[in-house]
């Protein structure tokens, strides 16, 4: 067997390996009845699921607030993280490599860690149960993979361009905006899609820090139509919920895949 034919097969099992959990929740959320083992393909599929699902009280809502959530962090930490990320590779000021390596050591602890430690400064700041305090509290912990993503990336920047702008007259700000955000759309992209992506399916934070219906999350707000009871779990509301969460992820990353894939290799990010 040739070396291409081993590649092209183990691609195949690991491409079926990884959608087949995909599959089956897929197959379960279209069951008249979810049973266990469930079946491998629905006899009579059905959207009563969803359908349960996008009607139950609250929820309508909370796809709405995730999904503000997520443009709004995504937006602003590409604002913030390219300034950053500019500032840390083309810049000179007193106690860079102390600032930068806290960016990194914050990158390198779990979020969950400081979940204690934020929830008292967020009850202090009075921006529990609001959607302004998730946009802050979510900015907190993707800031620094997107810092390094824009660092590595306008590494790769040639300094003759920056050189010729600076001939030409151009200062740091005008550098910015002038040359670097034009040359760097795929890691913008790939910036927005991690913030995009942690943002609408974060889950711990989510149930932690709001309490309020009207402010709630998609994915607290799936965890209690999941467990409406103290005893029972709906698994028709878990299986066609999890899709739900899936699509606007999937929307995002199959449009900005290529520039995705770019911003990953030149920035320097596995």
């Amino acid at each position: 067997m040739s070396e291409k034919s081993t590649r092209i097969i183990m691609l195949v099992a690991y491409s079926i390996f990884s959608l087949l959990p995909l599959y089956w929740l897929t197959s379960l959320s279209f069951q008249q009845e979810i049973s266990f083992p469930p079946k491998p393909v629905p006899t009579n599929p059905t959207m009563s699921h969803y359908i349960g699902l996008v009607t139950e009280s609250g929820i309508p809502v909370a796809i709405m607030n995730s999904i503000f959530v997520g443009l709004s962090v995504g937006f602003i930490s590409v604002v913030i993280s390219s300034m950053a990320g500019y500032a840390f590779s083309k810049l000179e000021f007193p106690g860079k490599k102390i600032i930068f390596l806290g960016v990194i050591m914050t990158f390198l602890l779990p979020p969950q860690l400081n979940i204690v430690p934020l929830y008292s400064l967020f009850a202090e700041m009075s921006l529990l149960n609001s959607r302004l305090g998730m946009i802050f509290l979510y900015q907190i912990l993707v800031l620094p993979l997107n810092i390094f993503l824009f660092l590595n990336y306008f590494d790769t920047i040639k300094e003759a361009i920056v050189e010729s702008a600076i001939i030409d007259g151009a200062g740091p700000i005008r550098r910015y905006y002038k040359i670097f955000i034009p040359l760097s759309k795929p890691a913008i992209i790939a910036a927005f899609i991690f913030g995009f992506r942690f943002s609408w399916a974060e889950y711990v934070f989510a149930t932690t820090f709001i309490r309020s219906e009207s402010n709630m999350l998609f994915t607290a707000a799936l965890k209690r139509a999941v467990h409406a009871g103290q005893y029972t779990i709906n698994y028709d509301y878990m299986a066609a919920g999890a899709i739900l969460l899936l699509i606007p992820t999937l929307i995002v990353l199959i449009y900005g895949q290529k520039y995705l894939q770019i911003g990953l290799q030149l920035g320097g990010v596995d």
